[in-house]
């Protein structure tokens, strides 16, 4: 975990610097998790809307926030069951999804199934993975952390991290065809 979250989540462990300390996640993840729901949801306002869900459920949660995985991890995760809930309570039935380089779209994969369904696969695809394939692919896919970055970060060397990450991204590439 990086030091400053764990400061963060210190703080907000304590009553007297509980508002401080979240605003302080609010800073440094707001950015990330709103580019990250730009690629679910088109309107800036939906954004909006669904980001401050995700702040709410955050701030009720993090005092149970087991830090067995990274900050952002759990706020990802959050965020993406937030978009899927989105798409589900607007129940849209053919909302088209960005590209997404590292999935190559073949004849097993519809790509003009209904939004929820694709982040409801993807969810329960990353769900199976091994903690470490989990965390490596979370940083690689959805915070575009360079492999150098998450060496740094998890003392880990990159040629594991580039092997956790094939074998994430294939794992999640036969569960998502299987189904």
């Amino acid at each position: 975990m990086f030091p400053e979250d764990e400061i963060l989540l210190k703080n907000f462990d304590k009553s007297s610097s509980q508002q401080v300390a979240f605003e302080g996640i609010v800073r440094k993840y707001s950015r990330l998790l709103f580019a990250h729901l730009s690629k679910y949801i088109q309107q800036r306002e939906d954004i909006e809307d669904v980001l401050q869900i995700v702040w709410i459920k955050v701030w009720k949660n993090l005092h149970s926030f087991r830090k067995e995985s990274l900050l952002s991890t759990w706020l990802y995760t959050i965020t993406t069951r937030e978009a899927y809930n989105f798409y589900k309570s607007r129940k849209l039935q053919s909302v088209e999804l960005k590209a997404e380089e590292h999935f190559h779209t073949s004849d097993q994969i519809d790509i003009n199934m209904n939004a929820s369904d694709i982040l409801m696969k993807l969810q329960n695809a990353i769900d199976t993975l091994p903690p470490k394939q989990k965390e490596v692919f979370v940083m690689r896919y959805f915070e575009e952390m360079s492999y150098e970055a998450m060496s740094q970060k998890t003392s880990t060397s990159v040629g594991a991290l580039k092997a956790s990450y094939h074998h994430a991204v294939k794992k999640i590439e036969f569960f998502i065809k299987g189904d």
